[in-house]
């Protein structure tokens, strides 16, 4: 075929069907061809070179009459490739035939079919008019076959009108957000209203396939992205750009909480909500970190995992009967998070006290923390066959196990399978992606986290980075307080005191003096006490705490306080005493009483003044009168001297002004000192 620029070529830009140029003259002068451009109504000059590039980089395209849409090549057949090279071998020998004898195309097919050393093949020759066309096709320059990608009609199935149709109807019911409309109603639909509008006959039907197509060429080619909520696009959608990569151990860790779709016992009762926070190392792809919670998982929770994550946790492998030499801890440069609220808060900033640069991922983007979702696919895949678990069909709670008769595993039996896979099984499977980056590395570390793990601390002697200390860790996430030591109460913090047997300690080291305190929010036993910046924090327990104590948050504490409050009654009894107390306390004024202050004060005097007379009355009648002798005076003296009264029925009714019974004080001038009168 010959690739030769034509007169009335059509150059069009690529994916359209609108011409730019057309070709008036390919034969090049200065290294430019004629071309009339469509645009501009004009004729240009435009190199030849720069042409030939615009169709080799594709930007351009080459339209020539009777080409074929598809070409040759993008034609994956075999059996059209092999009849196309017999085509191109048989024409190719007709035209040598007509050179070297000098003779008509007819001449030339009688002399190579009468003579069999011109058979080029072992295939007989194709007919006289088919390799007329095949000649015709390699003179004007277009593929001698077409093939079969080139078959069928190429016209429209219906008019535009009907396109049109379908387009306004998809995108006003069907691509929608929340759309209640299936795509089956949308046939019906569209249907219905071309029959209606005459587009088609009432014996006719548009295909549910055709819908499809058009709706895809025309409206959205991912109308499955078009009906979805835009939170969850990122998730279901997003393309991960760039290859997240870590050389070492801790470089880069991510977390999450995964939801288990599990039902397990508990002391209480059937726990149905339980949820996973764990971390995983993207370097080695080994577990680091767990904590498992019973309900939905908050900031402290999220903190509890990092803390596994940092520090050797002996206890909880000895706590689940497991071997403690699996253990993984350090210091990670990058904790990755999502925006979960296990992930969110204050304290979760904090990190960067301590080192670490703690990164949140947008909210449904899983290829922010592609390591972390894997680990959480092949965790439920795996574990998914223990008894109480509710997924089924690679499908969360599509099955009841009570209902069906399991029986319940308790908590500790679930975190201790979890834990066994992780060292176990998980830490042993050869990964795809730890295959392929033995491409990127000179040193095969290993495809297996155990395998990357042992020669990268051990055989590559790789330092690990070490934990923080505890008073570093408590410092950072720990809120901080000021309070003054006190003998009586030690530190008060909402309330609670907190002293213990480390209270005399403080007290001779720093005295009755302001101390800086450590409050960790989610345990209300005990406080610390930092002394200085190279001493350990000490430690205060609360007055009501003992050994059996539950470690409740703060939170928790004012939420049962709280609750009590409210629950909190008064009883008949003291409802009547209140009663009384009230009724007892209403009395009727008769008068108004006198204003003022200096009225107030008087009266107020006078009052007192009669109290004191009558308590002196109630004194003197109680003990005998000292007589002038200094003997106690007789009682017949006492009963001679009522008798001798001149009016002792007056006496006994009324008693005497306050005037005559006491000797009235003089009043001094406090500028002079001299008595007023």
């Amino acid at each position: 075929m010959n690739r030769t620029l034509r007169v009335n070529d059509a150059i069009c830009p690529a994916g359209s069907d609108l011409v730019l140029y057309q070709v008036v003259d390919p034969h090049p002068r200065g290294g430019s061809i004629k071309l009339f451009n469509l645009d501009k109504h004009q004729e240009d000059y435009i190199a030849w070179a720069d042409i030939n590039q615009a169709l080799v980089d594709g930007t351009l395209v080459l339209k020539r009459k009777n080409a074929p849409r598809v070409s040759p090549a993008e034609q994956d057949d075999p059996k059209f490739a092999e009849e196309l090279r017999t085509a191109m071998e048989q024409v190719k020998s007709i035209k040598a035939i007509q050179r070297k004898f000098n003779v008509s195309f007819s001449k030339a097919y009688a002399i190579a079919t009468s003579d069999s050393r011109h058979a080029v093949t072992d295939i007989a020759w194709k007919s006289r008019a088919t390799l007329s066309r095949y000649l015709i096709s390699d003179r004007n320059g277009v593929p001698l076959l077409r093939g079969s990608k080139n078959k069928g009609n190429r016209t429209p199935r219906y008019g535009q009108a009907v396109v049109d149709l379908v387009v306004q109807s998809a995108r006003t019911l069907y691509l929608r957000v929340g759309s209640r409309w299936a795509l089956c109603d949308l046939v019906h639909y569209i249907n219905d209203q071309a029959r209606h509008r005459g587009l088609i006959g009432y014996d006719q039907k548009i295909s549910q396939l055709y819908i499809k197509k058009t709706i895809h060429t025309h409206a959205s080619v991912d109308p499955e992205k078009s009906r979805m909520d835009g939170k969850l696009v990122a998730a279901a959608k997003s393309i991960g750009a760039n290859r997240v990569v870590a050389r070492i151990p801790f470089e880069r860790v991510e977390q999450d909480a995964v939801h288990l779709p599990f039902k397990a016992m508990t002391k209480h009762g059937v726990a149905e909500t339980i949820y996973l926070i764990h971390a995983i190392d993207c370097c080695t792809s080994m577990p680091l970190g767990w904590h498992l919670v019973i309900g939905h998982p908050s900031e402290s929770d999220g903190l509890r995992c990092i803390e596994s994550t940092l520090f050797p946790k002996p206890h909880a492998f000895e706590r689940l009967g497991l071997d403690p030499k699996h253990d993984r801890y350090g210091s990670p440069l990058m904790l990755v998070f999502d925006n979960g609220p296990e992930a969110k808060g204050e304290r979760i900033s904090n990190l960067t006290r301590l080192g670490i640069d703690p990164m949140h991922c947008k909210s449904h983007h899983a290829h922010g923390k592609p390591f972390i979702e894997r680990l959480n696919k092949s965790l439920k895949e795996a574990i998914q066959v223990l008894p109480g678990c509710t997924r089924m069909d690679r499908k969360d709670g599509m099955r009841d196990p009570i209902a069906l008769g399991d029986v319940l595993m308790t908590v500790q039996e679930l975190e201790s399978w979890i834990v066994r896979w992780y060292y176990e099984s998980w830490a042993n499977t050869p990964l795809t992606r730890h295959l392929r980056m033995d491409f990127l590395d000179e040193t095969n570390l290993g495809s297996t986290p155990a395998e990357r793990w042992k020669t990268i601390t051990e055989d590559l002697m790789t330092p690990m980075p070490t934990s923080p200390s505890i008073k570093e860790w408590r410092s950072a996430l720990y809120t901080h307080h000021e309070r003054v030591l006190n003998r009586k109460t030690g530190v008060t913090i909402e309330g609670i005191n907190y002293r213990g047997p480390n209270l005399p300690i403080l007290l001779s080291r720093l005295g009755e003096e302001k101390v800086k305190i450590l409050v960790d929010p989610d345990d209300v036993r005990q406080v610390y006490v930092n002394e200085g910046e190279d001493c350990r924090l000490v430690a205060l327990i609360g007055d009501f705490v003992s050994d059996s104590t539950p470690a409740y948050s703060f939170s928790q504490i004012k939420e049962v306080l709280q609750r009590e409050r409210e629950q909190k009654r008064d009883t008949e009894l003291m409802v009547a005493f209140r009663r009384d107390m009230h009724e007892a306390s209403v009395t009727e004024i008769t008068s108004k009483s006198p204003r003022g202050r200096k009225a107030r004060r008087e009266k107020a005097r006078a009052v007192e003044s009669a109290v004191r007379h009558t308590a002196a009355i109630k004194r003197a009648e109680s003990s005998a009168p000292v007589s002038a002798s200094g003997t106690p005076a007789q009682p017949a003296q006492l009963q001679t001297a009522r008798v001798t009264d001149p009016q002792p029925q007056e006496a006994d009714r009324k008693e005497r002004p306050l005037s005559e019974t006491f000797k009235r004080l003089p009043v001094i001038n406090r500028h002079d000192g001299k008595e007023m009168k």
